[in-house]
């Protein structure tokens, strides 16, 4: 036991895992325990474990007060967020003081705990390596100190959601490498410093639900990168400058709504091309709305302003989905195309709030309201089971963790959709189910299977009773397609190389949507070939959020997803179940596709594959330009998406890829395999 390096836990267990280990071993270098439900404080022995690297506890329910680290010189990871600690005493945070000896600090997250008290000076000390700085939703108070932008090499910061006051001290425009800057949910005061245009490589800035005054400082047009901008919920004042409505980079939301702000909409509006949702009510703005605005919007909320004028036209042709124009001045003729069709109204996922209380010129006496009208798809009880023949089993698609899925045929647009009905006595099924709709409140995606409407009702035993409908998928799940039954397995269930490729693409597209481009990360915790559902095309779809995490912004907890993508891709491409019966004695998916790759690679490729390569004629593959290529091209490609896998599931997170890079690299292993063809 003393030579024991790591110690990891990946089953749920309620044990004091903390009081059966045995920290006197002072070898180890990594602890893993999170996703558990694991209780109790952290013992002081674990003091003694000065080789400790990587330290990671994130998702239990461990409580009190956390001990001193001071020896851990070595320490690369430090993550406890999403569990309990804290006293509620001002020296909750002391124990950060002890991280100053760990020269070699990367990543550091206590958010989502219950740590009170201010933040210690000597956080400003901290290694100049570290690169992310997690505290948020907690119930932090004090100042920011100013000696923050010591941390040079800070890309992420958030301590959202805490009671932190004070000015936003000036030297965090040291921070020239920050991408994720988080300060929203405070009590930060004063004016928002001109130094965070130097941030020039920010991608999210979150200010809003703070008390900042003064006016917004131009120089954030300096950040050229910003995807995301949320300053709402303030007392700004004054214009809104040109400067941050040209950030052509804006994509996800700009948000300076609940203030108030003057002067006229700027025309550079228009140049926000690529941005999904406009909010800028409650302010006081006036004139007319500029004569053209982003074309990709499918938000738009002026509401509560003093805008005037007709309203434009070109409204009518955006792909909107919620706008609200209520309470301003507008005058004359409404648009009746597009989203102001009252047909438009079915089928849009979102409530469409328009017109309240417009003033005409023609008659200012008279207004015209509609009510909010949901577009979601409404069923009940009696639909959904009328729609499986009483759920019946002939229309039985699968069983999950917390349900079964049945197909149906919907009476109201005799649609043919997936049904899937929550097993209600099963544990955590209703956690699952509110889990699930607060994903699907957050994201929209291509290779996410597409939520139509969610049912929380009585059945006619006044039971609860809670089910989602989904998009059907006619070609079901990719498990089916890797392990077909035996009635199953006809050429029409096999996958060729390259679908399997364009579905790993799929499916990586999706997690990099969810981990980095949606407001809030969402990490799905539960990914595998039956949550990967195909389309008509064969086109992968995502689902099944019923596990997610969202809101959890701590590398450590994509890294979960990340390695349940690296054992997907090597299930895809060798063919073998992750609990295959050759798998004994140690050996395993990864330990045997790692050794393929140091000797025969052949070995682990799926038969499926190399009989495809065979049958093909594809080792007398030819290029466009009519140059010979052996099959060794493509080897060379199954090799490069093996090492995919095997670096993906490493047991060490520290070695695995962010899924942006692992998108990047499969989709140049695509455009390699794209270069051959089979000459017929």
């Amino acid at each position: 036991m003393k030579s024991l390096k790591d110690v990891s836990l990946v089953k749920k267990s309620q044990k004091r895992i903390m009081m059966i280990l045995s920290f006197t071993l002072l070898n180890l270098e990594g602890i893993y325990l999170s996703y558990n439900h694991l209780i109790g404080p952290i013992p002081e022995s674990i003091s003694n474990a000065s080789d400790l690297s990587e330290f990671e506890i994130l998702m239990n329910n461990f409580t009190g007060k956390v001990p001193s680290f001071s020896k851990m010189r070595g320490l690369y990871w430090f993550y406890i967020d999403g569990n309990n600690f804290g006293r509620g005493q001002c020296a909750d945070l002391d124990f950060l003081c002890s991280l100053t000896n760990s020269t070699n600090l990367d990543g550091l997250a206590i958010d989502n705990n219950a740590f009170q008290g201010p933040i210690p000076n000597c956080i400003c000390n901290l290694s100049i390596t570290l690169s992310e700085l997690w505290l948020s939703f907690n119930h932090i108070s004090g100042s920011l100190p100013s000696k923050i932008g010591n941390l040079i090499n800070l890309e992420v910061l958030t301590m959202g959601d805490n009671k932190i006051s004070g000015n936003i001290p000036s030297e965090i425009g040291n921070l020239n490498k920050m991408k994720h800057l988080n300060l929203h949910l405070n009590k930060f005061y004063g004016q928002i410093p001109e130094s965070l245009g130097n941030l020039g490589m920010l991608i999210k800035l979150s200010l809003n639900n703070n008390n900042l005054q003064g006016s917004i400082p131009s120089s954030l047009g300096n950040c050229q990168n910003l995807l995301l901008l949320d300053r709402s919920t303030n007392n700004l004042s004054g214009n809104i400058p040109p400067e941050i409505v040209n950030l052509t980079s804006l994509s996800i939301f700009l948000n300076l709504s609940q203030n108030s702000l003057t002067g006229s909409l700027p025309r550079e509006v228009g140049n926000l091309k690529n941005l999904g949702e406009l909010r800028l009510n409650n302010n006081r703005l006036s004139q007319e709305i500029p004569s053209s605005i982003g074309s990709c919007l499918q938000l738009l909320n002026v509401s509560n302003n003093r805008l005037f004028g007709q309203i434009p036209k070109y409204l009518e042709s955006l792909n909107l989905t919620n706008l609200s124009l209520s309470y301003n001045n507008f005058e004359g003729a409404l648009p009746t195309g597009g989203v102001f069709q009252i047909s438009t109204l079915v089928g849009v996922a979102y409530i469409l709030y328009l017109l309240f209380f417009f003033r005409y010129r023609h008659n200012k006496t008279a207004s015209l309201s509609s009510s909010p009208e949901e577009g979601l798809l409404h069923v009940s009880y009696h639909n959904l089971l009328k729609a499986t023949a009483g759920f019946s089993s002939t229309n039985l698609l699968g069983v999950g963790s917390f349900g079964s899925v049945y197909r149906g045929l919907l009476d109201q647009n005799q649609s043919i959709v997936a049904i899937k009905i929550l097993d209600l006595t099963l544990h955590e099924a209703s956690k699952s189910f509110i889990a699930e709709c607060g994903a699907w409140r957050r994201i929209r995606h291509r290779n996410l299977v597409k939520v139509l409407t969610a049912c929380s009702r009585f059945d006619f035993n006044g039971n609860d009773f809670k089910a989602f409908v989904y998009e059907f998928m006619s070609n079901e799940s990719l498990d089916e397609w890797l392990h077909p039954s035996a009635s199953q397995y006809t050429e029409r269930r096999r996958l060729s190389l390259l679908e399997r490729v364009n579905i790993a693409i799929d499916v990586a597209c999706a997690l990099d949507y969810l981990h980095h481009h949606c407001e809030t990360p969402i990490v799905h915790c539960d990914l595998k070939p039956s949550n990967v559902l195909l389309d008509d095309e064969k086109t992968g779809h995502v689902g099944d959020f019923g596990a997610c995490q969202y809101g959890i912004r701590s590398v450590a907890a994509t890294e979960g997803d990340v390695y349940s993508f690296g054992v997907l891709i090597l299930e895809m491409f060798t063919g073998k179940r992750p609990i295959d019966d050759m798998f004994e004695n140690g050996l395993d998916l990864y330990r045997f596709a790692k050794g393929a790759l140091a000797n025969q690679v052949e070995r682990a490729i799926d038969p499926v594959l190399l009989q495809e390569i065979k049958q093909s004629d594809m080792k007398r593959i030819v290029t466009l330009d009519g140059k010979n290529k052996s099959w060794c091209s493509i080897l060379e490609c199954l090799v490069s998406i093996l090492k995919i896998g095997v670096t993906s599931s490493s047991e060490s997170p520290r070695e695995r890829m962010d899924i942006s890079n692992v998108l990047s690299k499969l989709q140049g292993i695509k455009k390699n395999l794209l270069e051959f063809i089979v000459i017929a």
